[in-house]
């Protein structure tokens, strides 16, 4: 398992634009499942990368609102 600790990645986006908010969580959960890939079938595993998806979606998309709110504070 400790293949699985540590940094994953660093993705950019725009937090204006919906596709690229969306590409990056799409490049993060691949790069999980690519980590994934070295345990198939362990039911655990799979549990704990879907909850680590949902979770840095859930990062993802609350930063680009940061974004977009200081964004638009300084306009």
């Amino acid at each position: 398992m400790a293949s699985l600790d540590g940094e994953l990645a660093t993705v950019k986006l725009d937090p204006e634009d919906p596709g690229s908010i969306e590409r990056a969580i799409m490049e993060v959960e691949s790069l999980i499942n690519s980590k994934l890939a070295d345990y198939p079938g362990n039911a655990m595993i799979a549990n704990m990368g879907d909850q680590i998806k949902d979770n840095l979606r859930q990062q993802i998309v609350e930063k680009a609102a940061q974004l977009r709110a200081a964004n638009n504070g300084d306009a």
